[in-house]
This record gives C-alpha cells, sequence and structure tokens, in this order.
C-alpha cells in the first residue's frame, strides 16, 4: 500500500485488470418410444458462469496516502436450470403432432466489492460494486407448446405452432408462428414462406446492473453511472421500468436442388421489433441527469446511462447459401460454399414510454450505429472443403462489408438520433475487408481427431477513417478521442466490426466415446 509510488512514476502508470472467471454445465436427458407410437424427450440442464475482478497498480484519489494499490471490485455470477419435456407422433402420412413444456429458474448475482474500491471516486480504471448495488436476483418462466404440421399433399404442407409462457416478473405472453412450404419443380424448386410473433423479457442483467465506469471522453478519464430499472437513480430521473420486447416477423425464401450436388437457399426476412430493450445514451443534461441524481447522493458521476425500451426498428435482409459438393481432384473430393447476408435495420419512432420523460436525447447517433449501423450491412464466407484419405482441408474467406459508426467524443455525436442535424454531422467508416481462415484435420482413426486452425491468416486488421468531420475541427483531437489517444489504432474505442487481434492459432484435439 503506497499510491506514491503510482502517482510519481516518471512513466506514468497502467492500471492492470484481471478476470478469474469458471464456465459449468451439465445435462441429463431421456428417450423413450411407447408402444403406440408416442416418442418422448426429456432433458434437465443445468449451467453457469463466475467472474471476479482484480485491479491492480492504481489507487482511490479519495483515499489519499491511505489508498490501497490492488483492489478487489466484485464481479457477478449467473445460473440457470431448464428442465423439457417434448412429446411427438405421427398419425398418418399426412399429420404430426408435438407439445410439451419447459421450466426454467434464473438466479443473478452481483458481488461487492472491497470498500475502498468504491469509496467515493472508487479505484481509478474500474471502480467497485458498492454493498447498495449488490445482491441476489432471480426468476422463473414456465412455458407450454404445442405444434401441428399438415401434409396436404406430396407438394404443399403447413405447420402451425403456438407457445404460452408465464414469468414470475413480466407476466403472461402468447406467441404464434405459421409456416407453409410448396414444391414447385418437384423437389429441384421449393418455395416456403413463415408469419411469426416473439416475446422476449429482459434479462435479469438488463434490469438489476448498476456500477459506475471510468471512461475517457475528451481526452479526459471522467466516472459514469450505468444504474439499474429498480433503484433509487432511475425513479429520481423517471426512467419507467422494463417491459418486455415484442416482434413480428415474416420471411420468405426458395430452395433449388437441380442435381444432388448443388444446392442453393435464398431466403428474406422482415423483423420488426417493438419496444426494444437497448442501452440509453450517456446522458449528461444538468437539470434533468445530474441535478436530480445529485439530490439523492449520487454526486460522482458525469454521466448516466439505463437500460431502456428505447425504440422501435426493422430489419429488412437476405441470405444466401449455396454448396456444390463431389467434386473430384485427384483422389479426393472438394467442396465450394457460399454463405451470404445482406440486410438493412433502421429505427422507425422512439419508444411511447420516453415520449414523456423529457431527456435530453436518451437515444443519441451513438446508440443508433451500435442498433443499426456498427456491423456490416454485408457479409460473405466462400469456403473450400477437400478431403483426402485421412485428411481435410477447410479453406474460408470472410468479406467484411462497409459499417459506419458515430463514436463518443466526436462532433454531434450526442445529438437525438432523430434530430434534423444528426444526417450531417461527422462519423466513422469501417472499410470493406476480407480475412481468410484455414483448418486442417487428421482422422487418427474413427475416435480419434487432431486439428490445427490458423485464423486470419494474413492478420488482416479493421481499417476506418473519420468523415463529415466540420471545418476547423482539429483530426488530432478527434483521433485521440475516438482511439484513446492512439490505444485503440485499429478499430475505435466503442466499436469495430470484426476482431483487432489478427493472426490466431489454435490445436485441438478431438475424442469421440
Amino acid at each position: 500500500m503506497n499510491p506514491n509510488n503510482v502517482i510519481n512514476s516518471p512513466d506514468g502508470f497502467t492500471p492492470t485488470f484481471i478476470g478469474d472467471l469458471t464456465d459449468y454445465g451439465a445435462t441429463l436427458g431421456y428417450k423413450n418410444k411407447t408402444n403406440n407410437d408416442w416418442n418422448i424427450d426429456m432433458s434437465a440442464t443445468f449451467g453457469g458462469n463466475k467472474i471476479l475482478y482484480t485491479v491492480g497498480n492504481t489507487f482511490n484519489s479519495s483515499l489519499g496516502a491511505s489508498s490501497p494499490i490492488n483492489f478487489k471490485p466484485g464481479g457477478f455470477r449467473f445460473n440457470n436450470i431448464v428442465g423439457n419435456i417434448d412429446v411427438t407422433k405421427r398419425f398418418s402420412e399426412s399429420v404430426a403432432l408435438a407439445f410439451g413444456t419447459e421450466a426454467r429458474r434464473e438466479e443473478y448475482e452481483i458481488y461487492a466489492g472491497d470498500s475502498a474500491s468504491y469509496y467515493q471516486t472508487g479505484a481509478i480504471s474500474f471502480p467497485g460494486i458498492s454493498e447498495e448495488n449488490a445482491g441476489v436476483f432471480s426468476r422463473y418462466n414456465v412455458g407450454v407448446y404445442a405444434d401441428a404440421a399438415f401434409d396436404i399433399s406430396d407438394a404443399t404442407s403447413l405447420n402451425a405452432t403456438a407457445r404460452f409462457e408465464n414469468y414470475s416478473d413480466f407476466g403472461n405472453a402468447l406467441v404464434w408462428k405459421v409456416s407453409a412450404k410448396q414444391n414447385i419443380i418437384g423437389k429441384k424448386l421449393i418455395a416456403r414462406a413463415s408469419a411469426s410473433t416473439g416475446f422476449k423479457a429482459p434479462s435479469l442483467q438488463q434490469v438489476y446492473l448498476s456500477t459506475i465506469q471510468n471512461v475517457f471522453a475528451n481526452s479526459t478519464i471522467v466516472s459514469e453511472g450505468l444504474f439499474n430499472n429498480v433503484g433509487k437513480e432511475a425513479k429520481a430521473v423517471g426512467i419507467p421500468s422494463l417491459d418486455a420486447e415484442k416482434s413480428l416477423n415474416f420471411t420468405l425464401g426458395f430452395g433449388i436442388q437441380p442435381n444432388k450436388n448443388l444446392s442453393v437457399t435464398i431466403d428474406g426476412y422482415l423483423i420488426k421489433l417493438y419496444d426494444r430493450i437497448l442501452l440509453s445514451s450517456r446522458m449528461n443534461d444538468q437539470a434533468t441527469i445530474l441535478n436530480p441524481l445529485a439530490a439523492i447522493g449520487v454526486s460522482n458521476v458525469t454521466a448516466a446511462s439505463f437500460f431502456i425500451n428505447g425504440v422501435d426498428t426493422n430489419t429488412l435482409g437476405l441470405d444466401l447459401v449455396a454448396n456444390y459438393r463431389n467434386i473430384s481432384i485427384a483422389s479426393g473430393k472438394m467442396a465450394l460454399n457460399l454463405a451470404m447476408n445482406i440486410n438493412h435495420s433502421e429505427i422507425t419512432e422512439n419508444s411511447s414510454k420516453l415520449d414523456d420523460l423529457r431527456l435530453v436525447a436518451p437515444f443519441n447517433r451513438t446508440e443508433e450505429a451500435l442498433a443499426t449501423t456498427s456491423r456490416p450491412s454485408l457479409k460473405a464466407v466462400f469456403g473450400i472443403d477437400y478431403s483426402i484419405k485421412k485428411w481435410n482441408f477447410s479453406l474460408n474467406n470472410t468479406l467484411f462489408g462497409k459499417a459506419t459508426y458515430a463514436n463518443s467524443g466526436m462532433p454531434g455525436a450526442n445529438l437525438a438520433w432523430d434530430d434534423p442535424a444528426a444526417s450531417s454531422q461527422s462519423y466513422l467508416e469501417f472499410s470493406p475487408r476480407v480475412t481468410s481462415d484455414l483448418t486442417i484435420n487428421y482422422n487418427i482413426n474413427d475416435k480419434n481427431t487432431i486439428n490445427l486452425a490458423v485464423m486470419n491468416i494474413f492478420n488482416v486488421i479493421p481499417k476506418w477513417k473519420l468523415m463529415n468531420l466540420p471545418s476547423g475541427t482539429s483530426y488530432d483531437e478527434i483521433y485521440n478521442a475516438v482511439t484513446f489517444n492512439g490505444r485503440y489504432q485499429q478499430s475505435s474505442y466503442d466499436a469495430q466490426h470484426f476482431s483487432i487481434f489478427g493472426t490466431q492459432f489454435m490445436l485441438g484435439y478431438n475424442i469421440k466415446f
């Protein structure tokens, strides 16, 4: 315990951040077929994870010379138990029935850090979790479903499914799906379509997570709060409790198989999400955010975020998958594979629950980009597989298309997503890039396989450029804000459209029992 050695270091100091992670899981199942041809499938699954953090080589400035330089800021644990019973039977060549139930119990625990890690300003780089924000939270839900399939003819089939679910914290939900398939030219050309609804209750993490974090903003490290939706902070600001997301979905597609070696599928989809649960922008308005927080004793943050039912969104997309198999080369077989997705997402309107809050940009250009444009609208994978004797070689080339992002700290990033001036503001544009992955498998025998994978062979990393910078704006100033003073040169501080880690190697050994 000597923070002076940290503070007075001639080279400055770099805090360390370590996570001790534990994952666990197990599944037990039972299958049986009765004398009258009912198929019964029962299973129980238990799984979860736990992470505890350690922060070192830093200090809590509020404690002065008495501050430790190493902290235990707390952590998180989540586990669930899921039980399923599925029953199916085909009554004839034309009718099949399925029904079942699922019960789930979830538990989420937030561990408090040591008191020095969260006292007042907290440990620099990662303040700890306070006792007030720690706790154990749980819920259960039980669902039942029924599914009926009808083969009206050799060429036409219909399917209908309904599911009813009860959540201990979010009430009841009823969702449904209807789908149809029609053979147009035998099995060489098939059309299919579906319509469905969806329901997604907020996760326990979205409801209860509350923490203070140090972030980089305009060349300065500041503390910002992510507060939960059931605490005093949300009530003081006027954030409503989270509600469930709902969706309406449509698909239309075609399957083409002119011969046994060539197959192509094309599927279009439309997803309409209502009351989408997203993290709000970092709100820092003095009158509507900081003053109400200060009034309840929260004065150590410069901005606040909450999970909110922020907006309604539409996503329109197209999936293409093509395979050509059994190409004879030498004494082996080669296959060519292409998978491609094109999509466009947009916000259609603010959630009605936020209209009356009169907050300053609860959903700004940064959050809009995270929800709609920060991931490529075009992604394609072209793969080549070659098998010869005991060897298998796979080469996959992935195209990541253009993506755009309004990074926090850029001019106009804090404007509301629907501000009339938003479209003319500066942004980051990530360039299209192609990465190549090679996997080599050697089958020692039927039960043992050794494999080597080289991911991103040519060490391709993201590239981006600043767009629409206002006249008189310093490029270096914005560059430093985007990259955390050059620390995140390959992407940006908040977003990237694919991994920045370059070439990676993996060696594995598989055993079948």
